[in-house]
């Protein structure tokens, strides 16, 4: 289960048995969690959707804010990390940002 970001507490992540559509997992302090699902149509991220983690309380208000403006930051690094990792079985390098994203 790879970690692709930290950011503030915030660990997105792959599991090793991913497959479509394109999505990551999202974790904050092991008992938040949530899944976010990207649709792209001819190589363009059109929609992002996010949903709470089974068997995981959904993110608190300024996490979920956090997580909102990492993935929209990062978008299609995510999507190229996971392309990386589930199609071409490659590895992906962990990313900690440390600095507040605006």
């Amino acid at each position: 289960m790879p970690t692709i970001f930290e950011y503030f507490g915030i660990r997105l992540v792959f599991f090793s048995n991913e497959h479509f559509p394109i999505h990551i997992h999202a974790f904050y302090n092991e008992e938040f969690g949530m899944r976010i699902e990207f649709k792209i149509e001819n190589s363009i991220i059109t929609e992002i959707t996010y949903r709470t983690q089974k068997g995981y309380k959904t993110f608190p208000p300024k996490q979920r804010r956090d997580l909102t403006k990492l993935i929209s930051a990062h978008q299609y690094e995510i999507v190229n990390d996971w392309i990386n990792f589930v199609v071409l079985n490659n590895r992906v390098e962990r990313k900690i940002i440390t600095q507040r994203i605006k």
